[in-house]
């Protein structure tokens, strides 16, 4: 995840350095302090932003400027935004997936080993367009909530013809796909 422009201090404050910590959990009267924190580099003169990446599953960033004399300033929190991905397994007709929603960071990637069932079809992936034939290989959370649709192949079978003892003429073997009708040859 890059988050730009997240913190912006007035001009002319001197900043040198940025110091930061992240977390999962909103922290009670946070302290940032050289030994705790992650430096950036920030501007000596004028307002100043920093990117952030690899927050993974964090929440929460708090933030301070360190001027040229080492000087630490208020800790300001910043919240992440999250957005939910919904497994929607029933628009194709499936009936069930091992997840129906998630909470993720913007940035972060999708789960797509999430599965889901449909009666005499085979799970093909998911796609954020329902009519789609092919699953995705990755998504990333964008600044929006999204929605990915379960994709389904009908499964296929092969009918043999047992000729019960019968000893002139055969039929030959069928195949036959699921939700499909075809008259048997």
């Amino acid at each position: 995840m890059h988050m730009t422009d997240i913190v912006h201090f007035g001009e002319g404050s001197g900043v040198v350095k940025y110091r930061y910590i992240i977390s999962s959990s909103r922290l009670t009267n946070p302290s940032i302090t050289t030994s705790n924190s992650i430096e950036v580099t920030g501007k000596a003169t004028g307002a100043g932003s920093f990117a952030i990446s690899d927050l993974g599953s964090s929440r929460y960033i708090y933030v301070a400027a360190e001027d040229l004399v080492g000087n630490i300033s208020e800790v300001q929190e910043i919240t992440i935004p999250t957005y939910t991905v919904t497994y929607d397994y029933a628009t194709n007709g499936g009936t069930s997936a091992t997840k129906t929603s998630e909470e993720l960071n913007y940035g972060n990637p999708v789960d797509l080993t999430v599965t889901a069932t449909k009666t005499g079809y085979t799970f093909v992936g998911w796609n954020t367009n329902k009519a789609a034939t092919t699953k995705l290989d990755t998504l990333t959370m964008s600044n929006s909530n999204i929605t990915v649709y379960a994709i389904f192949r009908a499964n296929t079978y092969t009918v043999k013809y047992n000729a019960n003892g019968a000893t002139a003429g055969s039929t030959a073997k069928s195949t036959h796909t699921y939700d499909l009708s075809k008259n048997l040859t």
